[in-house]
C-alpha cells in the first residue's frame, strides 16, 4: 500500500512537472502570436499608407 502511495506521488509530480512545461510553452506561444499580429498590423497599415500616397501622387482615388 505505501509503495503505491509513493508511486503516486511520483506519478502526480512528473505529471505536475510536465502541466507546468506545456503552460509556460502556452504563454510563450500566446505572446509568439501577439508579437506577429502586431508586426502584421503595422505592416498592413504602412502598405495602406503608401497604396494610399502613391495613388494621390498620379491621381488616382
Amino acid at each position: 500500500m505505501l509503495s503505491n502511495l509513493g508511486r503516486l506521488q511520483q506519478e502526480l509530480s512528473k505529471f505536475a512537472e510536465d502541466f507546468r512545461l506545456l503552460g509556460n510553452h502556452i504563454r510563450g506561444s500566446s505572446q509568439k502570436y501577439d508579437d506577429a499580429d502586431k508586426r502584421l498590423s503595422k505592416f498592413q497599415d504602412k502598405l495602406i499608407s503608401s497604396s494610399a500616397a502613391k495613388s494621390e501622387t498620379i491621381g488616382i482615388e
